[in-house]
């Protein structure tokens, strides 16, 4: 299952939202209770209980009240059912569905949605790869502390995919999404520090970077420490 999916309904299960101008606590609320209100049509208790079935692993379960929020237009519900359509959770994998509902949810403001879809975008998952698009998205959703998000956009300025190339964006975004625990953003950081891309060269900044990057299990950058041998500096 994707991290980045489940981490999010986790932590979901831990707020108050408001729904149709009613509040529902989730914390306050047993089992059975969300069951009932989910039951009775309350789009938040459907999607705290998707949330809560998550948790059981049973996705499908978790799918069919994702699918009952989401068609409520509860925004959560929208981006739990397109991570359902996406990684087969609870039902077939079906990429035009999963885009579908990202769409939905991304316009709708959510960061998690906005992600996805420009990952869709710049993959060209079901749509015709567009980078102007996914730089779209990227960004909006960086921009809401998306920190994956944020590697994705410092590749664009990097590479000068749907946007001109900018080394110092690229730094910025790295930098943004680095410190914040993303794996290949600190691969990439720790590589413009050793090349002095946009930044004065700076080998024990490399090491750390590069360090921190294989000690979280990116490959490419313990071949890295190995070829400049990071550890003298």
């Amino acid at each position: 299952m994707n991290k980045k999916w489940i981490v999010f309904f986790i932590i979901s299960i831990v707020l108050d939202f408001h729904v149709n101008a009613q509040t529902f606590d989730i914390n306050a609320q047993t089992f059975e209770e969300t069951l009932e209100a989910a039951e009775a049509g309350n789009a938040l208790a459907q999607f705290v209980l998707g949330v809560k079935y998550v948790v059981k692993e049973d996705y499908k379960e978790a799918f069919k009240w994702y699918k009952k929020a989401a068609e409520q237009g509860f925004v959560l519900g929208q981006y739990g059912l397109a991570g359902c359509y996406d990684f087969g959770h609870g039902t077939l994998k079906d990429p035009k569905e999963a885009f579908k509902w990202y769409k939905k949810a991304a316009e709708a403001g959510n960061a998690g949605a906005q992600y996805f879809l420009g990952t869709y975008y710049y993959v060209g998952t079901v749509v015709l790869k567009d980078p102007k698009e996914a730089v779209k998205w990227f960004t909006k959703a960086a921009e809401q502390g998306d920190y994956d998000a944020a590697c994705y956009l410092g590749l664009c300025y990097s590479n000068g995919d749907g946007v001109l190339r900018d080394e110092k964006e690229a730094v910025k975004w790295f930098s943004v999404s680095a410190e914040n625990g993303n794996i290949q953003a600190q691969y990439m950081l720790g590589y413009y520090y050793i090349e002095g891309i946009s930044v004065t060269r700076n080998m024990s900044t490399a090491k750390y970077w590069i360090k921190l990057s294989y000690e979280n299990g990116n490959e490419n950058a313990k071949k890295i420490w190995d070829e400049f041998e990071l550890w003298n500096y």
